[in-house]
């Protein structure tokens, strides 16, 4: 079951939809980085491109399957890995009660989404 993304899937929203995907990530235990599947005639979630023929796939909940596919490039290292990078100096600066598993939850995605995935 896909996520449904707070912005329309245009390009003008596409850096919001994934600090909101980022955000969503951080916030549910179960989720990860799945990387490069085939996009099977799906477009990115965050803007509405059409991938050429590969998506990135973010598992947020495995037990209700709920995932976001996102595009390669673009969507997934600027706008995803970005917004990851603002989350992680905001949980450094924070105080959470769990703050060092999410610490290392983010470096751990940010080390997975290379430009080449």
């Amino acid at each position: 079951m896909f996520v449904t993304f707070p912005y329309p899937a245009i390009r003008a929203n596409a850096k919001l939809n994934n600090r909101w995907l980022a955000k969503q990530f951080l916030e549910r235990s179960l989720s990860y980085i799945r990387g490069r599947r085939l996009a099977e005639g799906c477009r990115c979630q965050a803007c509405n491109r059409k991938p050429r023929n590969e998506l990135c796939e973010v598992v947020l909940d495995p037990n209700e399957n709920l995932i976001a596919r996102i595009g390669i490039g673009r969507c997934h290292f600027d706008f995803f890995r970005g917004a990851i990078e603002e989350l992680l100096v905001e949980e450094r600066n924070g105080n959470h009660a769990n703050r060092e598993a999410r610490i290392c939850k983010l470096e751990t995605a940010i080390q997975s989404l290379s430009w080449n995935l």
